[in-house]
């Protein structure tokens, strides 16, 4: 390579290293709701959207706004029986996971999370796909080269409200641009 000289790479590796952060409040469940809208109604290109926070926190509730706005027409639950929840019936494929089963596995670096990559591998071959992972944050060594949106949800304290502090990382192009759609909406 000729000193100065700027490469294809280049970008895609600043894009792929590069994160834009926000932290808001969501007053309530439909705000929650709503935020999951929004998503949906942005994505277009592969994304996968990591969510995090305790039992109860909205993860699953961001998640059945954001189907809503893809077009999904199934009931949108937890997968947390089965791990994998498939909807094809919107714009484009939701597939929804949920890790909180699999603690045990991750843990122990089980032959369970090399099938989860490659399921996930698989899924992200197509350029219009949305993957939620719910409870991204148990494993730790997740770190793939997609376009990755961190949403960590948490209650506020009983003395302020009812709602739920949202802190959302965004990493890569299609990431950014859902970051982006949310700053819009949420006036942020």
């Amino acid at each position: 390579m000729i000193p100065g000289q700027k490469t294809a790479a280049v970008p895609r590796l600043r894009q792929l290293f590069m994160e834009d952060s926000i932290e808001f409040k969501l007053q309530n469940a439909e705000a929650t709701r709503k935020l999951g809208a929004v998503l949906g109604e942005t994505i277009d290109s592969a994304v996968v959207i990591g969510l995090q926070g305790d039992l109860g926190a909205g993860k699953t509730t961001l998640t059945q706004g954001l189907a809503e706005k893809l077009g999904v027409e199934e009931s949108v639950n937890s997968p947390t029986f089965l791990m994998l929840n498939e909807y094809h019936s919107g714009r484009m494929p939701l597939y929804h996971f949920d890790l909180y089963r699999l603690q045990e596995d991750i843990e122990s670096g089980s032959a369970a999370m090399g099938n989860l990559e490659a399921e996930l591998a698989e899924f992200m071959q197509s350029p219009k796909v949305a993957v939620v992972v719910e409870w991204l944050d148990l494993y730790e060594q997740f770190s793939a080269p997609y376009d990755e949106l961190r949403v960590k949800l948490a209650y506020l304290p009983e003395t302020e409200s009812e709602g739920r502090s949202v802190v959302i990382k965004a990493r890569g192009r299609g990431a950014e641009l859902l970051l982006k759609a949310v700053k819009k909406e949420f006036n942020l």
